[in-house]
Formats: C-alpha cells, structure tokens, sequence
C-alpha cells in the first residue's frame, strides 16, 4: 500500500488470495497479472491505483472485494473471468475511463456501486446468472445508489438469452439510461431495480413478467411511457412512486395485486385503466395523484391492505390527496366498497352507488372532507367502521331499508350532518356512529331498535331530542354525553339498562321518562343536566350510583319507588334543596333522613298495569323475564306477583319466570287494585320415536308406508319430518311412504318438530332397477320453417327409471330429421311425424306432429308491408292485405315482375313458395279551379268550383292577408260549392282552394291551390 515505485506486477501461482489494501494508492503501477490460484481479491487491494491500465484475471477467482479497484481511473477495459460469482460494494467505483467489460457469466452477487460513477461505460451486458443485489455498504445498509449508479453515459443495456430477474437495485441512480425493453425471458423486476433514474423515459415491460417488485421504477422522474403487457400478478410497493411526468397507465387484467403507495406522487397522472381481476389495494396507492379526476373501480376490488413498511398506517387511503378525483364509477355488477379506498380524498364531492353494491368497508370514504351527498341505493345491507367518519361537509344521509347493520364510528365527527333516515330493520347503533355530529337535528330511530351504543350520539350538541321506541333494550355508556340541546328524551319500558354516563351534559333537558324495566341509575346517568326540575323513577329501580345526579343546580324533585335499596351518598349535589316523593316506611325514607332532604310521603294507586308478554308457549328451563308497565309512573302501591300453577311455572318478586313442568299456568301481576296476567303454556314434547320396521328391503319402484311410534302418546306435537340420506335410491314423502327408486341402499329418517331432537331411522334396501311406465313429448304439434331447427324435450317416467334411453324416429326424412337428442330440423314444406319411443320397451311412445311450411317472400318496391301478411303457409288459405307506400296507391299484388299476374289470396290447397311483388300508382290530384266567389248573403261568401276527377275532398282557404299568413281553413269533401260564413262586414277576403285525394297509408295528397279571387264583404 502506498509503494510509488512498483509498476509492474506478476503474482507467482502459489498465490491464492490478494489481502486487504495489498497495494492500494500504487499510484505508478500500470499492470497486474493475476494467476488463475488466486480464489479471492480483497477489499481495496487495488484501489486508487491511478496508473492501472492493465489488469489480467484468470479464472479461479471466485470474490473480488469491496473496493478491490476502486478509483484506477486509468483503467479502460476489464474482463471478470467466469469463476468470480460474487463482487462486493464499490469494487470499480469511480473508474471514471473505464469503457468496457464483461462480465462473469456466473456472476451471482453485486454490491451496492460496483460500478458507481464510471462515466464511460456506454453499454453493458448482465448474465443470466445475476440474481441477487448486496445493499450493505461498510457496517450499514445503503439503498440510495445502485450497482451502476452514476454511470450517466450507459444507454444501452442488454440481457443475456435466459435471464430471468433483473435483479434489486441494479441501475438504481443511472442517469445515463434513457429506455428499456426487457427480454420476454424475465419473470421479476427487483426491489429499486431502476430506482431515481431520472432520463429513463420508456419502459417496456414483456408478458413474461410477473412481478414488479417495489421501488421499482420509483423517482424515474422523465419517465412518460410504461406498457405492461398481460402476465403481472403483483405490482410492488412504490414501483412507480413520483414518477412525476407519468400522464397515462393502463394496469393489465392479470394485475391481482398493488401495494402500498405504488404509484403515488405521479402529479401529472391523469388516466388510469385498473385491472378487471384487480383484488387487493395498498396505502396510497395512487395517493397525491393530484391531476386524476376520474376512475372507474372493477368489481373483482374487495380488499384494502393497510400495512406500510413494517406497520400499520389507515390515516391515507388507496386514493388519499387525489383532490382532483371528482368522478367515482363502479363497474356493473359490483358489491362492495372496500376497505379505506377513498380515505383522505379531498376531491370527491359526491358518490352514487349502484343497487348491486351491498357492503361500505371499514373508512371507505373516511376524511373525504368535500364529499357533501352519499346516494345509496337498495341493495347495500352494511356500513363498515369509520366508513364516512370526518366527512366534514356531508349534510343529509339516507340509508336503505335493505341495511342490516352499520359499525363503530361510521358518521362520527360528520361536523355539518344535519339529517339522517336509518334504515328501518337497523337493530344497533353502536359505538361513536354520530359522535361529534354537532349539527345533527334530526333522525328517525326504527322500531327494530335494540341496542344504543357507547358514544353513539356524544357530542350531538344540535339534537333536540331522543324519543326511542319500544324494543330498546339497552344504552350504553355516554350514549347522549353532551346533547347539550335535548330537551326532551323518553326511555322505553323495554330498556333494562341505561349506561354510566349516558345523559350526562344534557344541560337543556327538562323532560325525562324511563322505562318501567330499568333496575339501575349507574353512575353519572345525569350528571351536568343543569335545568332537570324534576324525575320519577320507575319502580323496579333498586340502586342509584355516583354522582348520578350531580350537578342537577334545577333539580328539586325527586320520586322513589318501595323497590330502592342503594342511594350512593354522593348522588345529589344539593340534597338540601330537594323534595323527595315516595312511600312511607321505605329506604328511601331512611336515605332522605340522613341527607337532609325533605320527604313526602304518598300513597298514589295504580290506575292500569299491562305485561310486555299476555301469552307465551315456551319449552321446560327456557326461563324469561315479564316486564309490567303501571301507570301513573309514581304509583305507591306494593307489586306482587304469583303463579296459578308453580308445577309449570313459578315467578320470583320481579317477575322472572322459571319454567318447572309440562302443562298450562296463568302469572298475574298486582298492583294495588289492578292486575295483569300472562297464560303460559309448555308442551309435552317427544321423548321417543321408533319405525314398525327398522330395516326394509324393496324392488325398484315399489313402495312402503312407514309406520312411526311416538311416545308419549299425548306428545303436543307429534308432526314429523322425513328425509332421505340418498333420493336417488329411495325417495320419502310428507306422510313417510318410501318409494324405491335404483338400487342401492338409503336411511330413511322421522325428526321431531317440536324441538325435541328426538328421530328414528329405518335402513332401506333397493334391489332390482326401475321399469319405464310411459314418455310424454314437451309438445305435439310444431311449425318450423325450412332450414331452422326445434328441439323436442322427451320425459320418461318414472323420472327414477333406471334404463331412460330413447329412440328418435322421423315418418318423411325429406320433410324433416331428427337426431338421437330430439333436434329437429326442417328440410322441405310438408308435414311429417316424429316420434320417440323407449328403448327399453317400444310399446311407450310419443309423438309431435310438425308442419315445414311453404315460403312468402314480399318484393314491397319502397313500401310497407301489412302486420297481417304472413311470411309462411300450409294448408290454410291466405288472403293478402294490401301494404301502404306515402303518397302511392296500391294497385295489387302481382306475382311477377312485369305486373302480369295479379294475385288476392292463396288458396289451402297451394303446394308452393310465393314472390309477390306490390304495384303502385303515384297519386296525382289535378289543380282546383275556383269558378267564383260572391258576398250573397250577410257576412258570407259563396263558392263555387269545379269537380276535380277522383278527390276525396277539398280544402278551402280564406284571409284577410292575400299572403295568407294568417289563414282559416275549411274542408268541404262532398260539394262543388261552400258558403263561409260569419265574416266581418267591410272587410275583404282572400279565397283559394285546392283538392285532395288519401294514399295507401290513409294520409292527404293535395292538388295546387287554385287562382286567388278577392271578395269585399258588402253586405
């Protein structure tokens, strides 16, 4: 290392491998011949050696080391001998004369900038060998520059016949590389393989690529034309990223795959085709496409793939940033939208999806903050989590009734949403739906309600309201935290439990109802509701939690029921300034005492009392719940409850049922001097089922009535389903009659309907095969025309015979044949019989008359024909209509061309094909010859003209204005004379007249007008 004077050097063949830096800075040695028993150059051992311009390697190397040759940049050419399968990073970096080399042929590995910076290679041929890219670089990793990266003057690349892979990162960072066409042998594109090549322009990718992996083309800044033929399965993860003057991509049908942010940053994109078989999308795919402003999404799209790099990353969507992208199709026939496809898609204002659409993926259209109207047609049944969450300026939203079920959070912080329908089957609204829609006034909750979520409306400051309707079972923890507008909220007799929190904020309610259900006020249920004057609590309510009125500043009055066991001491943030009702000698009483708050007694009486359930068959240990609704809310009374029959049902003191036994009991709730009951009826179900025979052996086609045992005998319901492990052996109807079918064996099974799960099984055996009884024809008479085909449908019954084979038979082969599968086809005008007979036994057979029949072929000469003239005939007589042709008359039908031989009709006995031709006479009307006009009468003028040969009728004109402009018109069709009638006197008029005769198709053909007479009305 460092030795100036050594300029010469010729290693004796002994040596096998060249150290580290062994003559590294040798600024004056000029030539190297290396022995073919070196196996390995070291790092640096030739490096800055300025004055090398000949080196010689024989094969045996195996390795040449990071930095073998670096910076000889006197080096012009250099030959890697076929042995060297591997060179590490930066071996030829900086070899700024170097023009030419060959490569090994069984090159394997290159390392990052093996050739970087050598600024005269022009061209370069890669083996097939070369699989595989070393990114380390020293003690770390560097991906920022490629084998060739910095060659600026390499334009030519070539691969050798059979390579297969251009492998990763290859001429990452090759300026020189303007265009490439990839032999049709490569399969992959490698990681970065042509990364920040910022003058490649054109890429041509073959068919036999089937993967393009990540970074690919990435940061390819000039590139503008990419063809991808059919073949590519996967594009990879920013294969394409800020490929910036990109105007058009057309993404092959074979294309499954595109991961994350693929081609996002291509400002200038514009036109994207997607694959029709495209599946999976990743994060950002097309994000920050800002020039796109139109996309049509295929059917086959059903998955978002959110991983990003080594994590998870949902904040951008497939399309996030597109802020142009204002038109959203989907091709015909898709069902679904998947999973953050427009996340973060400022451009969309407005999405209309199709009625085949039936599922909104988890933030499909999340934080598209300009989309301002969603139409979703029938058809779609759900709505993902976060689908339209940050909608920001979405105002009114209609779901379909076709809606099953909507997700966490898919309307929260929709800050303009003013409106919404639910669908009316929706059974939840659950976490977050509407949270932070703070404008939201109105929506209607459906009646198959049962469940309100967490958060479900927190933050709704806009809501006036919450009227749910009975179903409601339960709401959860903050449901309606911070309806700072409600004024008004009633809870169901159907709701057992209201969440901690639920109310709390509520400051503009003043009206609340609970539901006689409700056991419990969990903690903080009204915290903050500031203006509540007052509230009853339903009388199954047991416990009130913390601060569960806290911050009640209005809250006065309080009413308990005899059922409170549990008041948490920090309930009531003022008790001494409240009133609390309720029965004497109670909890409550106690509670009221210790606290400071003044108690009144009541003793208010039920006036009704209804059961959510009047009537119930049930089966034994299927316990439920009855729930009473007493009016007024307030009522004093003591509840009890009782069973007229605690062998079938007994009740506990709230009104749980337990089912014990088999018969009828009657469960009445009293209150007070009122009562209500629930009959309750549990039916003796089946505790066994047996078959008279357990094993039964018939020939085909015969049949056997089951005879089932059922125990007990007065079981309720003694229906029983049958079915057959195998129909085509053994078929068993409704009333369990087994009709054999082929041979072979089948289980014949009896079920229980009345949930008993009892069966029994009787094993069927089937011998013999089953006989042909009859064929029938789908038809029995047929026209078919000649040269067309119809194809006659046999059925052979029984449908279960085992030998179904038919034979086709044709009375006149001239007329028409049929084939082995009963296609008929018509050969000649006549009428023949096909017939079709089992093969098994000819005496069953069928048949269909056919009738071929004889052409007509109209010659209409520019007219049109008549709907009723027929095209065919056989054996009936025709009587020809006439056609109709504007502004001709007909003159009959001929039956040839010179007009010769007219025809009417063809008479039922004509055994012939027919060209008729249509002959006809243009209508022609003569001039009208207006023969005078006089005012004879008062206000009238009388006319008089001349008959104009064969005129259906006449059409009289008069005005005051000789151009006519403003004429009336009137139409004589009989007469030679006409009087018009009711005209002003003084004036004068102008008269003309003209004729007309009807044409074939009913319309006027008119004649000249005649000469213009004037005519003062005198009189």
């Amino acid at each position: 290392m460092g030795c100036d004077g050594i300029e010469e050097i010729e290693l004796p063949d002994t040596i096998t491998e060249i150290g580290d830096s062994a003559f590294k800075s040798c600024k004056n040695l000029n030539k190297v011949i290396i022995p073919e028993s070196v196996t390995k150059i070291d790092g640096d051992a030739f490096a800055e050696c300025s004055g090398l311009v000949d080196i010689k390697m024989h094969e045996g190397i195996n390795t040449i080391g990071s930095r073998a040759f670096y910076k000889c940049d006197r080096l012009l050419d250099i030959v890697i001998p076929d042995s060297v399968e591997k060179i590490e990073f930066e071996a030829f970096r900086g070899c700024d004369k170097l023009e030419n080399i060959k490569l090994s042929e069984n090159l394997t590995i290159v390392g990052y900038g093996v050739f970087g910076d050598c600024k005269s290679i022009s061209k370069i041929e890669m083996p097939k060998s070369l699989k595989k890219f070393d990114g380390t670089w020293g003690r770390g990793t560097n991906l920022s520059y490629g084998a060739f990266g910095g060659c600026s003057n390499l334009k030519t690349v070539n691969f050798e016949a059979g390579s297969t892979i251009v492998c990763a990162a290859l001429f990452m960072g090759c300026d020189g590389i303007e265009e490439i066409e990839l032999p049709d042998t490569i399969t992959e594109i490698g990681d970065s393989a042509f990364k920040s090549c910022k003058n490649l322009n054109k890429v041509i990718i073959p068919e036999s690529v089937t993967k393009i992996d990540g970074d690919a083309f990435a940061e390819c800044s000039g590139l503008i034309d990419i063809k991808m033929h059919e073949g590519i399965n996967t594009i990879g993860s920013r294969a394409f990223y800020k490929c910036d003057r990109l105007l058009d991509i057309v993404i092959p049908d074979s294309v499954e795959k595109i991961e994350f942010e693929a081609f996002r940053g291509c400002d200038k994109l514009e036109n994207i085709k997607l694959s029709e078989n495209l599946t999976i999308v990743g994060y950002g795919v097309f994000g920050d496409c800002k020039s796109i402003s139109k996309i049509e999404i295929p059917k086959s799209l059903k998955k978002f793939d959110g991983t990003w790099g080594s994590g998870t990353n949902l904040s951008y969507g497939a399309f996030g940033g597109c802020s142009n992208l204002k038109t959203v199709n989907f091709e015909a026939g898709s069902t679904i939208v998947c999973a953050a496809l427009f996340m973060g898609c400022d451009g969309i204002e407005e999405i209309e999806l199709s009625d085949t659409i039936t599922e909104i993926g988890d933030s499909a259209f999340k934080n598209c903050k300009n989309l301002d109207r969603i139409t979703m047609n029938n058809g779609i049944e759900i709505l993902e989590s976060s689908a339209f969450e940050d909608c920001f300026s979405l105002t009114t939203i209609n779901i379909p009734n076709t809606v099953k079920a909507i997700s966490n959070s898919t309307f929260q912080d929709c800050t303009s949403l003013t409106e919404v329908h639910l669908s009316n089957i929706l059974k939840e609204i659950p976490a977050s739906t509407f949270s932070g829609c703070k404008k939201l006034t109105t929506i209607n909750f459906p009646s198959t309600l049962t469940t309100i979520g967490n958060s479900a409306f927190s933050g709704c400051e806009s809501l006036p309201e919450a009227i749910l309707p009975s179903g409601v079972e339960k709401i959860e923890s903050n449901a309606f935290k911070n309806c700072k507008a409600m004024k008004k909220a009633v809870v169901p007799d159907t709701v057992s439990s209201v969440g901690s929190s639920a109310f709390y904020g509520c400051e503009a309610l003043a009206d609340i109802t609970l539901g006689s259900k409700l056991k419990k006020i969990e903690s903080q249920t009204f915290y903050g509701c500031t203006v509540l004057p007052s509230i009853v609590l339903p009388y199954n309510v047991t416990t009130i939690g913390d601060s569960a009125f806290v911050n009640c500043t209005k809250l006065t009055q309080i009413t308990v029921p005899r059922n409170t066991t549990s008041i948490a001491s920090n309930a009531f943030s003022y008790p001494k300034k409240m009133t609390m009702y309720g029965p004497s000698d109670c909890y409550a009483q106690t509670y009221a005492s210790g606290k400071g708050i003044k108690y009144v007694t009541q003793d208010i009486h039920a006036i009704s009392v209804s059961l959510d359930i009047t009537e119930k068959t049930t089966e034994r240990y299927d316990d439920f719940q009855l729930t009473a609704t007493i009016a007024p809310l307030n009522f004093t009374d003591a509840v009890v409850w009782t069973s007229s029959n605690e062998e079938v049902a007994a009740v506990s003191d709230t009104g749980y049922v337990e089912i014990c036994g088999v018969g009828t009991a009657v469960i009445t709730v009293t209150a007070g001097n009122v009562k209500a009951a629930c009959k309750i009826t549990v039916p003796q179900l089946i505790d066994w089922i047996e078959f008279d025979e357990d094993e039964i052996e018939l020939k085909a086609g015969e049949t056997y009535q089951l005879k089932p045992y059922i125990s007990p005998s007065d079981a309720t319901n003694k229906k029983l389903k049958y079915t057959s492990s195998d129909t085509k052996v053994a078929e068993v109807s409704a009333s369990g009659l087994v009709t054999a079918k082929s041979e072979g064996e089948a289980k014949i099974r009896a079920a229980a309907t009345d949930g008993s799960d009892e069966y029994a099984v009787c094993y069927v055996t089937v011998t013999g095969k089953a006989k042909v009884t009859g064929i029938t024809l789908d038809r029995t008479s047929a026209e078919v025309k000649r040269g067309e085909k119809l194809t006659l449908n046999a059925t052979v019954s029984p449908s279960y015979a085992s030998n179904k084979k038919v034979v086709w038979k044709s009375a006149n082969t001239k007329i028409a044949t049929v084939d082995g599968n009963g296609s008929v086809t018509a050969k000649a005008p006549g009428r023949t019989k096909i017939t079709v007979t089992s093969s098994e036994n000819s005496s069953y057979q069928a048949s269909c008359t056919v009738t071929v029949p004889y052409k007509i072929t109209y010659k209409l000469n520019k007219g049109k024909n008549n709907a009723s003239n027929p095209s065919t005939y056989y054996g009936k007589k025709v009587t020809l209509k006439n056609p109709s042709r504007k502004g001709y008359a007909f003159a009959g039908w001929y039956t040839d061309a010179k007009f010769k031989k007219k025809i009417t009709s063809i008479s039922s006995s004509a055994k012939s094909d027919y060209i008729l031709y249509a002959k006809w006479t243009k209508v022609k009307v003569a001039k009208a010859s207006l023969t005078s006009a006089k005012n004879s009468k008062s206000k009238q003028i009388l006319l008089k003209y001349k008959k104009v040969s064969g005129a259906k009728g006449y059409e009289i004109s008069y005005s005051t204005d000789k151009k006519f402009k403003k004429a009336v018109t009137k139409k004589n069709t009989a007469k030679t004379s006409y009087t018009i009638s009711k005209l002003k006197k003084g004036k004068i008029y102008y008269v003309r007249i003209r004729a007309y005769k009807m044409d074939s198709t009913g319309k006027k053909v008119y004649g000249k007008h005649s000469s213009m007479k004037k005519v003062k009305v005198s009189k």
